[in-house]
């Protein structure tokens, strides 16, 4: 081999690590902004609505709530499209016992509001002072758009093919000046 070869090869070496390396980072950043995110657990205190001497909560009071991650307010746009909903979410009382939809609570998917609902087998369940909440919600800078997100994500397969491509063009170079 004559060092014009060596050389080809040292680049090429270098080219493919440093574009495994971009991939990487490419397609976190893309996942990010085509991701929803996990809310840590919220507590969700329902001290306010209790009677005196921290009693249970009346059978006829519901408690509203806004969860932090909802979509009202400056995040309202989130509201005309589907993929912002609030999903996946979970609401546990302070013994850990899952709260029943429908039954416990309403959650608004579209607003990221909760409406506890009073019924007898829930007064029970509200002893405590505090629920969890878990969900996940769109983080500010998610692209709204479908195409957007499936455009965005094949970023980096694109560019993973391109870095592929190099690499052939490099060894037919070198195999074609080896031969010659």
């Amino acid at each position: 081999m004559e060092n014009k070869t060596v050389g080809i090869l040292i680049s090429a070496f270098v080219a493919i690590l440093l574009g495994v390396v971009l991939v990487n980072i490419i397609a976190e950043q893309a996942n990010s902004k085509t991701s929803l995110l996990g809310a840590p657990s919220e507590t969700i205190s329902i001290a306010s609505s209790r009677g005196p001497a921290n009693a249970e909560i009346n059978a006829t009071q519901n408690i509203n709530y806004t969860l932090t991650y909802s979509n009202t307010g400056d995040r309202s746009w989130r509201q005309d499209n589907s993929f912002c909903y609030i999903t996946n979410a979970v609401f546990k009382n302070s013994s850990g016992a899952t709260l029943t939809s429908a039954t416990d609570y309403v959650l608004n998917t579209k607003a990221g509001t909760v409406y506890f609902l009073q019924t007898a087998p829930v007064n029970q369940s509200y002893k405590s002072n505090s629920t969890t909440a878990t969900y996940q919600y769109c983080p500010n800078d998610v692209i709204g758009e479908s195409w957007g997100r499936s455009v965005t994500n094949m970023i980096a397969g694109f560019f993973a093919l391109g870095i592929l491509g190099v690499g052939i063009f490099l060894v037919i170079r070198l195999t074609k000046d080896e031969l010659e």
